[in-house]
């Protein structure tokens, strides 16, 4: 099914035993009813044939008589573009706000806490070995400074290991985030573009059934595509 036809009504049979009316005789209504969603792709089939051949002014009759027979179907892409524009716009929000909660630096200042961790201990330690005046306390003092002094050497062991995983996870955060922003943007403008589409006038509505706009429903469904993440992202 293609952009058209997701946008207009089923196809209904002409009764038996009936031909087929011109396009002048026949009411609005009745015309965008029995031409339905096939009805309509053959016209625009034919208008774009009739503009590629310079037949001009029988494409200027023709785009008048669908504007004027498929004032509903119209309206309803109209309607339709307005949603999109409005869906376009919370994925860019979403996009954005899960931006603004990615720190690519938090793990980074968490080592630098671990990194401090323990050192001040050490200097109270050691400042109380130095006005100790019992032996027996010195003594007990410096063997807690001894351990002490061999858990901050684990401690910096650890803490370089977890360097170069902090180093790539932070990494990664930081593109991701940046990923976001873009694609935030991205469909913000999309966003803008179709909010400017589902205005159109009652007397430009035909745009919406022109091949232009089915480049630009092709151009929307890529960047959701681009958009989409995976688990490989």
């Amino acid at each position: 099914m293609n952009f058209f036809q997701r946008w207009t009504k089923p196809e209904k049979k002409a009764p038996a035993g009936t031909g087929p009316q011109s396009p002048e005789d026949q009411d609005p209504a009745e015309a965008e009813a029995e031409t339905g969603s096939s009805g309509l792709a053959n016209l625009l089939g034919r208008l774009e044939a009739l503009a590629a051949t310079g037949k001009m002014h029988e494409a200027d009759a023709l785009r008048e008589y669908i504007a004027r027979n498929h004032k509903a179907t119209l309206k309803r892409m109209s309607a339709g573009m307005g949603k999109i524009s409005g869906g376009l716009r919370s994925l860019a929000v979403q996009s954005a706000h899960g931006a603004a909660h990615l720190d690519p630096n938090v793990l980074g200042r968490i080592l630098d806490r671990m990194d401090g961790l323990g050192d001040a201990t050490l200097r109270q330690i050691e400042g109380r070995i130095g006005v100790t005046v019992s032996r027996d306390d010195r003594r007990q003092l410096q063997v807690l400074r001894d351990e002490m002094r061999k858990w901050l050497d684990a401690r910096d062991a650890h803490l370089q290991e977890a360097q170069l995983a902090v180093d790539d996870l932070s990494a990664g955060a930081g593109e991701l985030r940046e990923e976001l922003l873009k694609r935030s943007d991205r469909l913000t403008k999309a966003a803008e573009i179709t909010a400017w589409v589902a205005h159109t006038p009652d007397s430009e509505a035909l745009r919406h059934a022109m091949p232009e706009a089915a480049e630009f429903a092709d151009s929307l469904r890529n960047l959701l595509a681009e958009s989409r993440f995976t688990l490989d992202d």
